[in-house]
């Protein structure tokens, strides 16, 4: 019976009936903000058994950016059934439409999707490929890690830090080991690269990799020039709540003393607020022995 009046309710929200709805998501096309923020509204309150159809009908309109949306809203929905769709939706002629469908793809963790997400990566337009590289970490298929280990290599910054920052998502070292190896020697070698984006994702890539014997190479980030990558560094630090977490793998004293030392160090020498504040919240995870 709740479920009966929610359904009812929501559809009032709407309209009512499928062919409202189906002209809701039309509507999606609009240049106005204040009018698709009303639209969206009103789609992300109905159930999925009334929205997902008329979105999945979206996909095909005339107006690319009713696609767009109706591509982004799916993600949101979890539409597993969306699939087919979103996937056709990677080979869209408007490069956001392309964007949308593999970030919805990367949502559902479609496997489904991974070839076509690799072929995307040899697309001149960056969003689309970023947008790819995006999907494949959250997916996490090891499929990817010759195209992943091949961009972290060469082509525009954007993309090697996307690149880099998937690489431990997506490594394998029971199905993929050599790659996966491969995957660790570029992701410790972007530690140490002049861009501070570049290092940054080596930090997140190393989290996919449970930040395998990383600590020397933590406490040292956190002392970086950039507080960006002290922000990150410094966060990871707080992930680490034991000596005998994997961070500690090969280090010759595992000692907790280590990290709390240098994030009370940190947090009573920085300028930086942010810094700051994310050293204390680490040192209150490592306490609480939550990471």
């Amino acid at each position: 019976m709740h479920r009966l009046l929610l359904i009812s309710l929501c559809l009032a929200c709407a309209g009512c009936g499928s062919s409202e709805v189906d002209e809701l998501v039309m509507r999606l096309k609009t240049r106005d903000a204040a009018e698709l923020r009303e639209i969206r509204s009103k789609l992300v309150r109905l159930p999925n058994a009334i929205a997902v159809p008329a979105l999945r009908k979206g996909l095909h309109a005339d107006k690319w950016r009713t696609r767009y949306m109706s591509a982004q809203l799916l993600g949101r929905f979890q539409a597993q059934e969306a699939i087919p769709e979103l996937l056709a939706a990677l080979h869209d002629s408007i490069g956001g439409v392309r964007v949308q469908a593999a970030g919805a793809l990367g949502r559902l963790q479609a496997q489904g999707a991974v070839p076509t997400l690799i072929d995307l990566l040899d697309e001149d337009a960056e969003v689309v490929q970023i947008a790819a590289l995006e999907a494949l970490g959250a997916i996490g298929s090891s499929q990817a890690l010759p195209a992943l280990c091949r961009l972290t290599q060469s082509g525009p910054l954007g993309v090697r830090g996307a690149a880099i920052s998937v690489l431990g998502p997506c490594h394998d070292f029971e199905g993929a080991p050599v790659l996966s190896a491969k995957a660790l020697q570029y992701t410790r070698q972007a530690l140490d690269d002049v861009f501070i984006r570049i290092r940054i994702a080596g930090i997140v890539s190393l989290r996919g990799f449970s930040y395998q014997g990383a600590v020397a190479d933590l406490l040292r980030l956190a002392q970086d020039a950039s507080p960006e990558v002290q922000h990150v560094a410094v966060q990871s630090l707080g992930e680490i709540t034991s000596s005998r977490h994997a961070a500690w793998q090969d280090h010759p004293g595992p000692d907790m003393s280590l990290i709390t030392s240098a994030l009370d160090s940190i947090r009573t020498a920085t300028d930086n607020a942010a810094v700051r504040e994310r050293a204390l919240q680490s040192l209150a995870k490592i306490a609480a022995g939550t990471g």
